[in-house]
């Protein structure tokens, strides 16, 4: 049986309003948290990766190595994350024909290669449309969606994600279980804790 073609994309082009200093860099076990999801891209099993960046992108690519990622800079970031992973997508489906995407964020710092590649594997035994995360009563990211999602992931607007997609088509969706997945970082009490083991 061929294997589908797997792109991934990073959304890290939000604003980091309530932390002060871009989150894209702060630092976890001697990496970045940008750093962490970028690694985790480029080591899993997918054929193409995408980094898209948005405010600082200078700053912060100065301080990343990509690997073979390739990166975009969305310039109207402030629009929300439907315009990242929008232009993301429609990066993503002009460098080739991929029949899947997976979707990961720079605010996850327990993601791994691992588990994405459990998501592809999750899809090709299932054959559902949407493979999600779980954690604590929520799923989410990292996302997997087949091609025949594309064209509602590109109508997606505003502060809209992947998140609601995977609601509306509860029919078409597995789940893997993540429970770290809970543990995203949107505050300095998030960071702290992260740091603190808590």
């Amino acid at each position: 049986m061929e294997t589908n073609k797997t792109a991934l994309i990073l959304l890290a082009a939000g604003g980091s309003t309530r932390m002060g200093v871009p989150k894209q860099l702060l630092i976890y076990k001697n990496r970045s948290l940008l750093q962490i999801s970028i690694d985790t891209g480029i080591h899993s099993n997918t054929q193409y990766q995408l980094l898209v960046l948005g405010e600082k992108y200078a700053q912060i690519l100065s301080q990343i190595k990509l690997g073979k990622m390739d990166v975009i800079v969305n310039a109207a970031w402030e629009k929300g994350m439907a315009s990242t992973l929008k232009l993301g997508l429609e990066y993503v489906m002009e460098k080739g024909s991929f029949d899947q995407v997976v979707v990961i964020l720079c605010d996850q710092p327990f993601i791994s290669p691992e588990l994405i590649d459990q998501l592809i594997t999750t899809q090709n035994a299932t054959g559902k449309g949407i493979v999600a995360c779980h954690y604590k009563e929520t799923n989410g990211v990292p996302v997997l969606f087949t091609k025949k999602y594309f064209p509602e992931l590109l109508k997606l607007t505003g502060k809209e994600g992947a998140k609601k997609l995977i609601y509306e088509h509860s029919g078409d969706l597995a789940l893997v279980d993540f429970e770290l997945g809970i543990v995203d970082i949107d505050t300095r009490e998030d960071y702290r804790g992260l740091i603190e083991g808590l």
